[in-house]
This record gives structure tokens, C-alpha cells and sequence, in this order.
């Protein structure tokens, strides 16, 4: 995988409403965003359909626009970055229309969540260099860059080139194994786009990868669903561990029951013996890490409660 550039004052970052549309009041958290970004000595500029809506009123415009605004981005000399606003449900209309081409020629740092791990997982494959599954471009709603973890690690990952991941909250193992070690590459997050990447040259590769994965505002039939898709599809038999993240307003379904999201993953995956790790650093409006899409990755408790990236994943 190829090294991105890190980002230095004066630096430039490019924001693309790549799913749904942005609402009024998104925009004064965009607003925010710039303001917090100029702490960090960073410039922000938006893409020419942010806050416009397509013909259907769901998405920030048609998905050739949508692709085309993040090809521009990557082919400007001038953007350091690409940061996707926020999720929603459209990103994978746009894959056709990227140019791969020009942008595995230009790799940048590349941020987002949710929706847009389809990007992450898609861009990371095709054109080699690390993505980062992090926070919303927002801030001001205490959810997103409000987080004094997460601004901190903003800074270590894309300016100072931390290569660790620290607890916010404690971290806990579901399952076990005998050295307390695991390693391989990293590969997620979101289940949903996951899936929407089925039968698509997109979908990832998972053979001796570290599965992150996360969710938000899932029932309990829908975690069965798609955790059992995933085993169908043979994932669960390729991984050498799985990291669970902040699962944001699980719905159990039963105000009496007390399960978890990852009481269920567990419970549906007792076959296998690949260590289960739940954190909180990743995933839906809580802390982030600005994990590395593609890069390798190790845990090993003799060296302390940390996650370790053992690639450098930017560059001077």
C-alpha cells in the first residue's frame, strides 16, 4: 500500500457531500468545522453541489456530479485532503463514475464513515493507498470533532504520524486466545456498506485481515441478518480477528433485556476460534481514532493495552 501525504499548516482540505444532502442546519456544523480546522493551521474548501439536493431530494446531487466532485478534488494540486461530510445511503451510485486512474496517481488523506466506507474500502482497493474511516466533517453537535480524543488523534495521525491506538473506554475480549496477540490488515467498517459491496469488484479481500466492524441504529434481526450474510459469504473462515466498535443506539427490541451487539456476534460466531475484541474508537458519533484502511495492525497485551500500526501509513 503507498503512503499518503501528512498534513502540515497551510494545507488545504476538500469537502464532498458524496451521499446525502446536506441540511441547513449541517451547515453551520460544516461552518464550525472550518473554524476548528484553523486551529490546526488548515484551510477547507467544499464542493460546488454542497448544501444542493439531486432530483430526488436525498442525495447533494446526481452521481455523476457527486463522482466528478471528488475526482476534481484529487486531481487539484492544491487539496491535501478529502474529507466525505457525513453518510447516508447513495455513495455506491457513484463508483462507476470515479476515475481510479487519476486518483491512484494522486493519493491524499481520505475521511469518512458510515456510508462512505464504500469508498474507503473501494478506493483503498483499487488504487493502493490507505483510506482512514473517521468522523464526520462537522462540528458543534458533540458528536463529531467535539471530542477532545478525537481532535487530538486528528492531529497525531495526519500531522504527527502517531502510529497508535489508545482506550477512550476501556477495551474488553469477547473471546480469547492464548498469547493475547493478534495481527494482519486492517479491513471494515461498516457492516451495511460492507454488504452493499457484494458481488461488486469492490468487495474486500479478507484473508488473514483484522475485521473492524460497527453499526448504528440496528435491530436486533438486522445484526442476525447481516452477521450471518457475512459468515455465508465465507468472511468469518478468512479473518484472524475481529474488533467491534461503538455501536451507536442499538435497538434491542425488549426494553427487559440487557444483550449486547456484541452478546449476539458472539453468539452467532461460537464456531470459530479468531479472537473478538470490543472497543469504542470507532463507529457512530463517538471518539475517533482515524483508523487506516489497509494497514496492518497488531495487538499484543505483554506490550500494553494499545493497538499498534506497524506500517507507517503517511509520509513527510
Amino acid at each position: 500500500m503507498n503512503k499518503v501525504s501528512r498534513l502540515k499548516k497551510g494545507d488545504t482540505i476538500g469537502v464532498v457531500a458524496a451521499s446525502k444532502k446536506v441540511s441547513n442546519e449541517q451547515k453551520e456544523l460544516a461552518n464550525n468545522f472550518v473554524s476548528c480546522m484553523k486551529e490546526f493551521g488548515l484551510k477547507v474548501v467544499f464542493s460546488s453541489d454542497f448544501g444542493k439536493s439531486d432530483k430526488f431530494n436525498v442525495s447533494s446531487s446526481s452521481p455523476q456530479e457527486r463522482a466528478q466532485n471528488i475526482n476534481d478534488m484529487f486531481g487539484d494540486e492544491n487539496i491535501n485532503a478529502v474529507w466525505l461530510f457525513q453518510g447516508g445511503q447513495t455513495c455506491n451510485q457513484i463508483l462507476p463514475y470515479l476515475d481510479f486512474d487519476l486518483i491512484s496517481k494522486n493519493p491524499k488523506i481520505l475521511i469518512g464513515k458510515s456510508d462512505n466506507d464504500i469508498l474507503l474500502m473501494a478506493i483503498s482497493k483499487k488504487c493502493g493507498f490507505y483510506t482512514f474511516h473517521g468522523c464526520d466533517a462537522k462540528y458543534g453537535d458533540k458528536r463529531e470533532l467535539d471530542y477532545e480524543y478525537t481532535r487530538q488523534f486528528f492531529k497525531e495521525r495526519f500531522m504527527d504520524g502517531s502510529q497508535d491506538i489508545i482506550p477512550y473506554f476501556p477495551w474488553k475480549f469477547m473471546r480469547e486466545n492464548e498469547n493475547m496477540k493478534f495481527c494482519g490488515e486492517i479491513v471494515g467498517c461498516n457492516s451495511f456498506s460492507i454488504l452493499k459491496l457484494l458481488g461488486t469488484p469492490f468487495f474486500p479481500n479478507f484473508d488473514k485481515k483484522v475485521l473492524f466492524l460497527e453499526d448504528s441504529k440496528s435491530k436486533i434481526s438486522e445484526v442476525i441478518g447481516r452477521i450471518t450474510q457475512l459468515k455465508q459469504v465465507g468472511v468469518f473462515e478468512k479473518i484472524n480477528a475481529l474488533v467491534i466498535g461503538h455501536i451507536f443506539e442499538f435497538d434491542c427490541e425488549d426494553t427487559e433485556s440487557h444483550i449486547t451487539y456484541e452478546d449476539i456476534v458472539y453468539d452467532l460466531l461460537k464456531e470459530y476460534d479468531f479472537p473478538i475484541m470490543k472497543i469504542d474508537e470507532f463507529g457512530h458519533y463517538f471518539p475517533h481514532c482515524f483508523l487506516p484502511i489497509g494497514a496492518n495492525i497488531e495487538f499484543d497485551l505483554s506490550k500494553g493495552m494499545k493497538l499498534h500500526i506497524t506500517d507507517k501509513v503517511v509520509k513527510d
